[in-house]
């Protein structure tokens, strides 16, 4: 988590889903789409999410973007 804030991340939530217990929503805010672009493609994203297999139960079932103009 402190990796990200540093990266310019400025809100983390983990909601958890009423009708479905094993479906999480990660909900991250960033304040424009450069800082997220930057982040994204760095070094240290890839390396932190390297390890998501390990704790994963099923595969993501989708990522949504919403931006702000």
């Amino acid at each position: 988590m402190e990796t990200r804030r540093k990266a310019g991340m400025e809100y983390h939530a983990i909601l958890r889903s009423r009708t479905d217990p094993h479906e999480y929503l990660a909900l991250m805010v960033w304040p424009d789409p450069e800082t997220y672009a930057s982040w994204s493609g760095s070094p240290e994203r890839q390396r932190l999410f390297s390890d998501q297999p390990h704790y994963l139960v099923r595969e993501p079932t989708g990522q949504y973007t919403a931006l702000e103009p």
